[in-house]
């Protein structure tokens, strides 16, 4: 009876953080510091753990909108720069769909870094607020 309580809390635990960690009244809660990443480079990936062939590794560099933000981040180890960008299953982005959002070197686009402050989730997140990720299967070869 003890493991199937600690296995349902768990499960809720995780099942919790594996949708939208960001929405309001999930398990998770962030503080949002608004600022600008900067693509520095977009290469090809050469990994083996990729569901396209054709998919981009996308380094950036984020700086807040307030420079004195920095002085007060709940997790100042979380580095702002040289971060990857990645879709949400963890995986680089194709190099059409890159185009298409206007992903290359020295763009800069509206960003907010997401540090959480509640729950068990991951710790710092980046979105990318005018980056639409819904259609970037379309674009795998």
């Amino acid at each position: 009876m003890k493991r199937i309580l600690i296995t349902l809390v768990l499960s809720s635990v995780l099942a919790g953080c594996t949708g939208d960690p960001i929405m309001p009244g999930g398990p998770c809660f962030y503080t949002d510091i608004p600022g600008t990443a900067t693509i520095r480079t977009v290469t090809p990936d050469n990994s083996s753990s990729t569901d396209c062939a054709n998919t981009m590794t996308i380094v950036y560099d984020f700086a807040p909108d307030d420079s004195t933000a920095v002085d007060r981040y709940r997790i100042p180890s979380w580095s702002d720069t040289g971060r990857t960008f990645t879709l949400i299953n963890g995986k680089n982005v194709p190099d059409g769909w890159a185009v298409k959002e206007g992903m290359t070197p020295g763009s800069e686009h509206p960003c907010l870094r997401h540090e959480i402050y509640k729950g068990a989730c991951t710790p710092v997140i980046f979105e990318f607020t005018d980056v639409d990720t819904s259609d970037w299967e379309d674009y795998c070869d």
